[in-house]
């Protein structure tokens, strides 16, 4: 048997030694193989380039929403801590607002008798 010739798939073939072979090897490359492995390697690479780029795109934003929500915390905290002196001085207007309307009422009854 030739190198060479028709390989059938149904029969097992064997080289020169006597090993058996299932294939075999054809040492030509034609211009067509060549450019779909050249064209496969190329898109591997760019797929592989915009996956690079848009996880850094991704990191990047993450990072810029981390800072801002650090940012608006601390904003919310002050706005916060404001607020909760303005309802502290709430809180001690209506305590002189009740004794003073209590002292004006005890006026009142102590002029009427």
């Amino acid at each position: 048997m030739e190198d060479s010739g028709p390989m059938p798939l149904s029969r097992r073939a064997s080289d020169h030694r006597g090993v058996h072979k299932w294939f075999r090897f054809d040492p030509t490359l034609s211009t067509g193989a060549l450019l779909q492995t050249a064209t496969i390697l190329v898109s591997v690479g760019t797929f592989y380039g915009a996956y690079v780029r848009d996880q850094t795109q991704v990191r990047a934003d993450v990072t810029q929403i981390q800072e801002i929500q650090k940012r608006d915390r601390a904003d919310v905290e002050k706005v916060a801590e404001r607020l909760g002196g303005d309802l502290k001085e709430i809180k001690n207007d209506v305590k002189e607002v009740g004794l003073k309307l209590a002292e004006i009422r005890g006026q009142q009854q102590g002029s009427k008798k």
